[in-house]
């Protein structure tokens, strides 16, 4: 093998590691960002049902609006 195929293959394995590294931190965010927006979504739901629980009707109405 020569030196220059050598270098060659060290760098293409180079390569393909930091895409794969970067592949992997890209999936990793994606799966904390989906956690994140459901947990948002749980929350607002809940608020939501707060607000809908409340007896006055003027008071379902401002509860509602402050959350938008």
């Amino acid at each position: 093998m020569s030196p220059a195929l050598r270098w060659a293959s060290v760098l293409a394995v180079v390569a393909l590691l930091a895409l794969l590294l970067s592949f992997d931190r890209v999936v990793r965010q994606g799966v904390v960002d989906g956690g994140l927006r459901r947990a948002a979504a749980l929350e607002r739901s809940n608020a939501v049902w707060r607000c809908n629980v409340l007896a006055d009707r003027q008071a379902r109405a401002n509860c509602r609006s402050a959350l938008s």
